[in-house]
């Protein structure tokens, strides 16, 4: 068994990455900006869709507890928007820390 063990060392000391995984810092900034993308979109149309709700809230209430639930509705989607906006914004900013070559805040 040891034999084994030692014979299947080399094999193991050489073994080389998965082909699908980032070997270099732009393919990492790549794959963590696809990510982001991603998440991005995800937020964002989220945001959208609560002003929307907010919107509908407004011009439908007559006053009273249906404007308070507006007004959450509104300060949620703008919540979610900013968060999408910023965790767009970290990605790019950690990029040009790193030296990573960004193009813009959709060119990833």
């Amino acid at each position: 068994m040891l034999l084994i063990l030692v014979a299947a060392t080399p094999a193991v000391a050489f073994a080389q990455a998965p082909t699908g995984a980032p070997t270099t810092l732009g393919q990492l900034y790549t794959a963590v900006c696809t990510v982001s993308n991603w998440f991005f979109a995800f937020v964002l149309i989220l945001a959208v869709i609560a002003l929307i709700y907010a919107g509908y809230l407004f011009f439908s209430s007559g006053g009273g507890e249906k404007v308070t639930q507006a007004k959450k509705a509104l300060f949620y989607g703008l919540i979610g928007a900013t968060v999408a906006i910023l965790a767009k914004s970290l990605v790019l900013v950690i990029g040009n820390l790193l030296g990573v070559d960004v193009a813009g805040f959709f060119g990833c």
